[in-house]
């Protein structure tokens, strides 16, 4: 697997991270839209996450982690399955609400999967683009269980 950081220098523009992934789209996208597969590689298995996912416009997600105090949950605001999801992201007690685009498009005998992540304050894209970086690198193990 490949993954590149097309985020820009800078506080302007949002995180945008693309991996390929030798998988089909339909099966990436399952993994991202099945609250047991996501549990499975998102996330450490060591932070213990859970998910609870309502897969329809309109419908809420939640991801937590029992280990440590964490969770994100937000809205989806556009599905394409199975090639495009967008929705809010927002942090337990955090202020800011950003939006996730998760792009899935086929490239030779796997799928590009890009993930842009818009709306962020410029002190936490770093963070974001290493967690991103992160999840995707965790997705080939998982796909190939």
């Amino acid at each position: 697997m490949t993954i590149e950081n097309n985020t820009e220098g800078g506080t302007d523009g949002p995180v945008d991270v693309l991996a390929h992934v030798e998988a089909s789209c339909d099966r990436i996208w399952r993994s991202f839209t099945d609250a047991d597969e996501l549990t499975a590689w998102y996330w450490p298995s060591r932070l213990q996450p859970s998910a609870a996912l309502d897969v329809q416009v309109g419908g809420h997600y939640r991801i937590s982690a029992a280990a440590q105090p964490m969770a994100v949950h937000g809205k989806y605001l556009e599905l394409e399955s199975p090639r495009r999801a967008v929705m809010t992201w927002q942090w337990d007690g955090g202020d800011t609400t950003s939006i996730v685009a998760l792009t899935l498009d086929p490239a030779g005998t796997g799928t590009d999967v890009r993930v842009v992540h818009d709306g962020l304050p410029a002190e936490d894209k770093a963070a974001h683009l290493q967690g991103w970086a992160d999840c995707l690198g965790r997705l080939p193990a998982h796909l190939a269980a």
